[in-house]
């Protein structure tokens, strides 16, 4: 049974280290941008934790003590609640 890390975009666990190890990805950001990883509807809210406290065993043990800049932490987003159009166009009367 997969390990998924991120179930809006549904990556896995292993579909995370098997990038890493091919493409020599070095930090969160590059992982994002390649596997959508935090880019679903939560707005990596859920999956970017999930990820930093599994950093060291992604990236390897001598990443454990790296602090958030080095580690290239992408901004948790809030969700986006979908606005129809027409509630920007009705002009109120007072």
């Amino acid at each position: 049974m997969p390990k998924y890390i991120c179930l809006c975009e549904e990556v896995t666990l292993e579909e995370i280290k098997k990038v890493v190890e091919e493409e020599g990805i070095k930090d969160l950001e590059t992982l994002k941008r390649r596997l959508r990883v935090g880019m679903g509807n939560c707005g990596g809210r859920y999956c970017i934790n999930l990820l930093l406290r599994l950093y060291p065993s992604i990236f390897g043990e001598s990443q454990r003590w790296k602090t958030e800049e080095e580690l290239h932490v992408p901004p948790a987003r809030p969700p986006t609640k979908p606005t129809k159009l027409r509630e920007f166009l009705e002009v109120k009367e007072k």
